[in-house]
């Protein structure tokens, strides 16, 4: 079990991580998802041990591997694996002398761990040719090799996929996933991509200005997202007032702001007087069709139907909702802050 307690890192004065606290149970998976320089990456080289922290612990099954300014566990003492966005890769030597990097194939195993990495990661008829002769993609896929030929405690994972064709990643991605299943072994995933996170992880980490802001099952931050920001880092959204929403769609919403995903709206044709849109636009997505409708308040709403969408441009619809609690009612970002800092200030008084 890997655990971080209020873990904090700084650089020129700039906070990439802030009181972080997390656990991540042996054999669990974990998505980690977050803007653009919000300390995704800072995240797995502290655990990995590459930088020091400046606040907090970093502990394994009970042992301290980092405190304030030191490390009690040196990075390759660790039986961690991490797998950066750029492969860093030996260019002139083989696929398999990159993946066994100085390790012999004397090892109980080893031979047949080899074979098998290469097959689950698409290498085998590339075995023998230099890393510097391959694409972005295959390069990518020998440095997962690399960290997963050494069976590690902990896989650390650093936008892996961002090389890799999208037809090779979907197909990937559930390989992989069911492999560290098998094997219990536990990972954590950071990438920009949130179907890949969602597909990956038993568990979503939503970071956002060096700040753990979430946690949460992938069905339970999709689906009931606290706030705006949550909403529409997950996934496509509507985001309505809560007039609007009670107007459109359901009388009982409380909510200042309420969060309706577009594959949980229902479009019907309708010309009486009980239609209340009329459908903009409509455009083939391959699997759906992604709808634009406008209420007659004025506002747009995206809606994602699957099969034939036999309505055109100017027809008058009647929305609704699959289920009442598919209406997801949103709190203020701001007043949750401030309530969460109140609830850390009473703690540190204890």
């Amino acid at each position: 079990m890997l655990e971080l307690d209020n873990v904090s890192k700084t650089v020129d004065d700039q906070a990439l991580l802030k009181r972080v606290s997390a656990r991540v149970e042996a054999g669990e998976l974990i998505g980690v998802l977050g803007p653009t320089g919000s300390g995704k990456t800072s995240l797995l080289r502290v655990i990995m041990g590459l930088d020091n922290i400046d606040g907090g612990e970093v502990r394994y099954q009970g042992t301290t591997l980092a405190k304030r300014g030191r490390q009690l566990v040196a990075p390759h003492s660790r039986g961690f694996s991490m797998v950066f966005e750029s492969p860093q890769l030996l260019p002139f030597a083989t696929v398999t002398t990159n993946i066994l990097v100085g390790r012999r194939l004397g090892d109980a195993g080893a031979k047949e761990r080899l074979s098998f990495v290469m097959d689950l990661v698409g290498l085998r008829e590339v075995r023998d040719r230099v890393a510097h002769t391959l694409s972005g993609g295959e390069q990518q896929r020998v440095a997962l090799a690399r960290s997963l030929f050494v069976e590690p405690k902990l896989l650390l994972l650093d936008e892996p996929f961002a090389a890799l064709d999208r037809t090779w990643r979907e197909t990937f991605v559930p390989r992989l996933r069911a492999y560290l299943e098998e094997r219990g072994t536990a990972a954590i995933l950071v990438t920009h991509d949130r179907e890949e996170a969602l597909a990956f992880g038993h568990r979503i980490f939503l970071v956002r200005a060096g700040e753990l802001v979430r946690t949460g099952s992938a069905a339970e931050i999709y689906g009931r997202p606290r706030d705006e920001w949550e909403a529409r880092l997950l996934g496509e959204c509507n985001v309505l007032s809560g007039d609007v929403a009670r107007k459109t769609f359901a009388a009982h919403l409380q909510s200042e702001a309420v969060m309706i995903r577009p594959e949980n709206i229902v479009l019907t044709s309708d010309d009486t007087e009980l239609g209340n849109a009329t459908l903009v636009d409509a455009s083939f997505r391959g699997p759906h069709w992604t709808v634009m409708a406008r209420t007659d308040d004025g506002v747009e709403l995206l809606v994602r139907v699957v099969g034939e969408m036999p309505l055109q441009s100017g027809a008058r619809v009647r929305l609704g909702l699959r289920r009442p609690d598919y209406a997801v009612e949103l709190e203020r970002r701001e007043e949750r802050e401030r309530l969460e800092e109140f609830e850390r200030l009473g703690e540190g008084e204890k």
